[in-house]
């Protein structure tokens, strides 16, 4: 694996994870309804990252689950971990999008676990290639990639920095 180039230093990744934030908010006209999932290692950080800026901007404490990726077929939310969700919008929050298969297993879960009214989801980064018909509601970074490309994406409160660099294979 090949270092190619850094996309986003962390000033650059701050203000993102705030935009982000934002545009939740404004995309559900507040932020009483929202109950926010984080995806496996980064996503429920980040998760937790856009659930501070939305508290510091609209004063509402916004729920955070963690929800593990590993393996993908078995994902699940724990009864314990769930707050009354009727009338609520569920956002699913990871750092990368690519074919698509963690987020479709992540929507089951939550269906079946919190019975939301909605469910949207945001990303850091869609790198595309799509496998399944799934979009992302919030964006932070669209960048077609090949398939011989990486993402690499460090947060702080997991790797001790905050960017995202890109990576190419060899073949």
């Amino acid at each position: 694996m090949r270092f190619k180039s850094n996309l986003m230093d962390d000033k650059q990744l701050r203000r993102t994870v705030i935009r982000i934030a934002y545009e939740i908010t404004e995309g559900n006209r507040g932020a009483d309804r929202l109950i926010a999932v984080g995806l496996g290692k980064r996503g429920f950080p980040l998760a937790c990252e856009i659930a501070k800026v939305i508290e510091t901007v609209e004063s509402i404490k916004v729920p955070v689950i963690a929800m593990d990726d590993n393996p993908v077929e078995r994902m699940e939310i724990k009864e314990s971990d769930a707050p009354l969700s009727n009338g609520k919008c569920v956002v699913i929050i990871d750092d990368v999008l690519y074919t698509g298969r963690t987020v479709r297993a992540a929507m089951e879960a939550v269906v079946k676990a919190l019975k939301p009214d909605t469910v949207r989801l945001a990303v850091l980064v869609d790198r595309g290639g799509r496998e399944l018909p799934l979009g992302a509601d919030y964006v932070g970074l669209k960048i077609p990639l090949a398939k011989n490309e990486l993402i690499s994406v460090s947060l702080k409160s997991v790797d001790g920095e905050d960017r995202i660099d890109l990576y190419t294979t060899d073949d």
